[in-house]
């Protein structure tokens, strides 16, 4: 009798245990991850393509934030139209490498509504969503899917082919600072003047007199205009409207979205910290620091990076984040009682329309351009700010690591993608240019030569040094034996043998000649007699004899005396 194979034992088994889910037809068409619910039937797909995707979605996503989870739904939602347009996917069988190869090529042909393709990123995206979800199924075995042949790279240079995200510049960051400090100080102004006469009488139809209604009347809230009606409160409703309406008398309360924004974006911009991020912040944001008087941390928990960011800032400062996050905690406070569960530990709580809500980097970014336009602002994007924050820091002080730990940067590499800008690449041409100027001068001509200020040709820098710490002076000249003029030298600052190096005069410089004087006479003790004739006798003989006689007894007595403060140099072989 002829056995089965043990790998068709188990496929069948799958097989019996996956149609007997695809026979319930009780069976919910949405799945909830956490607190989001997605209706997988919206899809339109075939019914067991719908459930194993359903299934594979809910085991990838459930570790996965609430916008990461959103973002996969919606990448799946361009998939199911693909395979709508497809017609040849009708099974799970078919989800294979084929399918991968013609999802592929749809994305290519795919066209905005200006008529433009779709980015390199955004296809590589819609792609990978797809991609991670048939792997999560290959690994996890939910459903019967025949190893797939996954295309290798279909999407490359995605990011070098990307143009590179806009950052805001220093004076553009400076009058966003101004303009919230203004509408914020106009905020105080206005709430301060209105605690003063809350204790005179209350004249019916004044602010004051509508507010004590609203507390006593309404718990606290302004109701809509359609409530007053219906209620049939004319006198209420007449003193709303005599008195401003709701943009007026709201913001003596409770905050609106518009009173919320110079919050955010001063926070924003004064943290450098992402968008979405810091929309987040909750109420529990600010941190002691029982060691530093005066200072306390902005803490908030950036979901991509699954950490802690935390910017200290002084606590005396009326416009720094730590006074505004106490501002907006008192503002708000009573609001937040009134609010569902998930707002009240949320900073940015404001009254809107018809509920209470918070404001959203995407809220934010609906209501930003009435800003620029009261203040006369060139039209930005919320993404902007970060970059050009980091990337001015380390404009005006020259140091990556401040702008590494103001960005909570794990990596020096991920900072260098921020404020690696035009005008960092052109102030860090100016600071080499300014170096290199100032250490040319100090080159003594030879043989009537003039030696030119400036930079080294093809744009070279002579930053880096040799192994005895000189540089070259023109490494496209071709003075190396087998080098072409307009060729860099096969030995660039790995020798100074040559007539383009360039020996500067200082008492380091020549202590380092003679420590090198040193090393290559004690090498010979250990290196093999033909081997150092050959390499290492030339060098000590250019030492003795053409370089270090043309510096005085007393240059040289003075460099002898920091010899042995030198570092070490590297064994010779």
């Amino acid at each position: 009798m002829q056995r089965t194979p043990a790998s068709r034992i188990y496929k069948d088994s799958i097989d019996k245990k996956f149609q007997s889910r695809l026979s319930r037809q009780e069976r919910a068409q949405s799945i909830r991850i956490r607190e989001t619910t997605i209706d997988f039937s919206l899809l339109n797909l075939p019914k067991d393509i719908e459930i194993a995707l359903s299934e594979t979605f809910k085991t990838h996503c459930s570790a996965l934030s609430k916008d990461t989870t959103i973002t996969y739904w919606r990448n799946l939602r361009v998939f199911s139209k693909f395979l709508e347009t497809d017609g040849k996917v009708r099974r799970v069988e078919d989800l294979n490498g084929e399918m991968l190869r013609r999802y592929i090529r749809w994305l290519n042909r795919q066209t905005s509504m200006d008529g433009r393709e779709w980015t390199k990123q955004s296809r590589a995206a819609y792609y990978t969503t797809v991609k991670s979800l048939l792997k999560t199924a290959l690994l996890t075995r939910q459903f019967v899917l025949h190893d797939i042949d996954f295309p290798n790279n279909p999407f490359p240079w995605r990011n070098r082919d990307t143009p590179a995200r806009k950052r805001l510049s220093a004076d553009h960051l400076k009058q966003i600072l101004d303009a919230c400090t203004k509408e914020i100080s106009d905020i105080r102004r206005r709430r301060e003047s209105f605690k003063k006469n809350i204790s005179e009488n209350h004249q019916q139809g004044s602010i004051q007199w509508l507010i004590s209604q609203t507390i006593k009347k309404y718990n606290g809230i302004i109701p809509e205009r359609k409530t007053l009606q219906k209620v049939k409160d004319r006198e209420y409703l007449k003193a709303l409207e005599s008195n401003g309406g709701l943009k007026e008398i709201e913001p003596l309360i409770y905050p609106r979205s518009e009173t919320l924004l110079p919050y955010y974006l001063s926070i924003l911009v004064q943290t450098a910290g992402n968008p979405a991020s810091i929309s987040r912040l909750e109420t529990t944001c600010l941190q002691e620091l029982p060691l530093i008087d005066n200072r306390v941390a902005i803490i908030w928990r950036k979901g991509r990076a699954s950490s802690i960011q935390r910017v200290i800032f002084s606590d005396e400062a009326p416009n720094k984040p730590p006074q505004l996050v106490k501002e907006l905690l008192s503002w708000g406070a009573d609001l937040r009682a009134k609010s569902p569960e998930p707002l009240k530990e949320m900073l940015f709580i404001f009254k809107g329309p018809r509920e209470i809500s918070y404001l959203s980097d995407r809220t934010a970014s609906q209501i930003l351009n009435d800003f620029c336009k009261r203040h006369c602002i060139e039209r930005f994007s919320l993404s902007e700010v970060r970059g050009g924050v980091l990337a001015s820091i380390y404009q005006s002080t020259g140091s990556l690591q401040r702008a590494k730990e103001l960005a909570n940067h794990k990596s020096s590499a991920t900072t260098i993608k921020y404020v690696n800008s035009d005008e960092t690449k052109i102030r860090n041409r100016e600071v080499i240019s300014d170096i290199q100027k100032s250490f040319l001068k100090n080159i003594k001509p030879k043989r009537g030569k003039q030696v030119s200020p400036s930079l080294p040709p093809h744009g070279v820098s002579t930053k880096s040094v040799s192994l005895f710490g000189f540089n070259c002076k023109d490494p496209y000249e071709g003075a190396a034996p087998g080098t072409k003029k307009g060729e860099i030298c096969s030995n660039f600052l790995g020798c100074f043998i040559c007539p383009n190096a360039i020996i500067p005069n200082d008492a380091k410089s020549i202590a380092r000649l003679i420590q090198a004087k040193q090393h290559l006479t004690q090498s010979a003790e250990y290196i093999h007699p033909s081997r150092w004739q050959i390499l290492y006798a030339p060098i000590l003989r250019i030492l003795e004899e053409d370089i270090l006689p043309n510096f005085s007894s007393h240059q040289t007595s003075e460099a002898e005396k920091i010899v042995k403060d030198l570092p070490p140099l590297p064994e010779l072989r």
